[in-house]
């Protein structure tokens, strides 16, 4: 049964516990470090019998997939995903809403233009500056990232 899980509980953390008792949580891949602990878990899959698939994002927009669980010998590893092997994953192995919420930055129409969701890492103390600014004024975060860019010449797109 899928279902995205906000956060661990103690069932949750009994399901990815291999038949061997070991939990996998870390494994470092391409020098991309991926670690159950540290990741957004955006979705788990079971065959019932068992076996448990999880997908993951880390917090520098990698994802990856975590599974646990037996054919004849117990399995567990951590396979890192590109975004299209992700997306494939969450379109194989999750509800549509699961996906919808998931995967929400693909280009949307709208009344004033095109619009697309963009994730983006910035430093804690900028995101807590913007946020205070946003308090003050008003202004969004969206709305102060596109007009410093346009302010510094980076974009000429004024929508």
């Amino acid at each position: 049964m899928a279902n995205i899980v906000p956060e661990r509980d103690e069932t949750y953390l009994k399901e990815l516990i291999n038949p061997i008792g070991v939990l996998c949580v870390n494994k470092i891949i391409n020098k991309n470090r991926y670690n159950t602990d540290s990741a957004r878990n955006l979705g788990t899959w079971s065959n019932g019998k068992g076996y448990v698939e999880n997908l993951y994002v880390t917090k520098t927009g990698n994802y990856f997939r975590h599974y646990v669980g037996s054919s004849q010998e117990p399995t567990e590893d951590i396979e890192a995903l590109t975004y299209k092997d992700a997306k494939a994953w969450a379109d194989k192995h999750l509800t549509k809403d699961e996906y919808k919420a998931i995967f929400e930055g693909e280009p949307e129409k709208t009344v004033s233009g095109t619009v697309e969701l963009l994730r983006i890492t910035l430093p804690i103390e900028m995101v807590k500056e913007l946020r205070e600014k946003k308090e003050v004024t008003g202004a969004n975060v969206s709305w102060q990232i596109k007009k410093a860019l346009l302010d510094a010449g980076y974009c000429k797109t004024k929508r």
